[in-house]
């Protein structure tokens, strides 16, 4: 959370807006504290507040553009294979206590069938 905070502030501070990093001190040394402080808070004097949310809007919009610029080459964004044994790995975990429940249920059903053979057994003259 620190490190995006001064990447913006940089970028503003690149851009000539008055950023600063507020509590910086504090959860630099603590990170815990940044949840106590009301998180972390990027400062701009008010009449600079309109002009760096167009600029950093500006700058996020048109970044793919300026990396291919510098780069002088397309960027290809490469997709990772699906991995399906993950999916069906989650499914059966989820599904898990049901089929407990069911083999519980069978056994349970097995277990009182029997129990009553028994009891039939021993009632007989």
């Amino acid at each position: 959370m620190m490190e995006e905070a001064l990447i913006v502030a940089s970028l503003l501070t690149d851009g000539g807006f008055n950023a600063t990093v507020d509590n910086y001190g504090h959860t630099s040394i603590n990170p815990f504290y940044i949840p106590a402080l009301g998180g972390i808070r990027i400062s701009i004097p008010t009449r600079q507040l309109k002009a760096a949310r167009e600029y950093v809007r500006n700058m996020k919009d048109t970044a793919a553009v300026r990396v291919e610029e510098a780069l002088q080459e397309p960027i290809i964004y490469v997709v990772p294979k699906r991995i399906r044994w993950r999916a069906w790995a989650m499914v059966l975990i989820s599904l898990d206590p049901l089929i407990i429940l069911a083999g519980m249920a069978l056994i349970w059903k097995h277990r009182t069938s029997d129990d009553e053979k028994h009891m039939t057994i021993l009632e007989r003259p």
